[in-house]
């Protein structure tokens, strides 16, 4: 695939990735869905769309793909509770950041290698803040 100036992807893995993804396809990002997303997001950036939403990653061949089609543009953002999170992010030191020692990791598990986290919310709750939050730290805005 080619680079594409100033593209940003967000994928979501996760109870409530579905949920976040209808709010932000309804603030008018463009979504991808799972059939062929790399063409989609190629088709999509080529056509001068910057910020781009994925329907959730099934597994982690779809990860690795994604993550070595668009190098340094892809966000895989985890949604799990606070306590999972916490854990993670202290044992996601000891996961390669090497793409080539990635390469070898087929076993893995897809939700230590977010690049971020989500809390899971009460059904009272919304997500509006953290994303709006999220959205700011991963260079999302238009």
């Amino acid at each position: 695939m080619s680079h594409h100036e100033n593209l940003r992807i967000l994928a979501f893995i996760g109870d409530g990735a579905s949920d976040i993804i209808t709010l932000l396809t309804s603030q008018g990002y463009p979504k991808v869905s799972n059939d062929d997303m790399i063409s989609q997001i190629d088709h999509l950036a080529t056509a001068g769309q910057h910020r781009i939403v994925t329907d959730q990653l099934q597994d982690f061949e779809s990860y690795k793909a994604m993550r070595h089609a668009f190098p340094g543009e892809l966000t895989l953002i985890a949604i799990t509770d606070k306590t999972t999170a916490d854990t993670l992010r202290a044992e996601k030191s000891d996961i390669p950041q090497n793409w080539d020692e990635l390469e070898n990791l087929h076993e893995t598990d897809l939700i230590l290698q977010a690049d971020d986290f989500l809390e899971t919310l009460s059904e009272n709750d919304t997500w509006h803040a953290q994303l709006n939050e999220l959205i700011e730290k991963h260079r999302f805005t238009r």
